[in-house]
């Protein structure tokens, strides 16, 4: 079942390369916890923007907004995941979650298994 509408996704996937773009060329002066913090932000603002989006796009119909539903937790709690492991000390977690989003831009759909 497609559910997400080209119009969004293809900015979503615009704005989630240009975070990818800023953690390979400014990784090392991400350095700052706020500083990644922003980006972690961002990523979850334009998520929640995507999402809703394509849940106003689909409202009339209940399996869309279910799997929607569920696919935004997914990436939400994955990257909520990746910004704790950040915020206690792991500095690798900014480069899984680069990795992270290299693989949703390949294959925008996820499990629970990939959790």
């Amino acid at each position: 079942m497609e559910i997400y509408k080209e119009k969004y996704l293809q900015d979503f996937k615009t704005k989630l390369q240009n975070i990818i773009k800023i953690i390979n060329t400014q990784c090392d002066c991400l350095g700052n916890t706020s500083d990644v913090l922003v980006v972690l932000s961002k990523v979850n603002f334009y998520a929640e923007n995507f999402f809703i989006n394509n849940e106003l796009e689909n409202k009339n119909n209940s399996e869309a907004l279910a799997h929607l539903k569920e696919q935004y937790q997914l990436f939400t709690t994955r990257v909520k995941a990746y910004q704790k492991k950040y915020e206690n000390g792991n500095k690798k977690a900014l480069y899984e979650l680069k990795k992270f989003l290299e693989n949703w831009l390949e294959k925008p759909y996820l499990t629970p298994i990939q959790q």
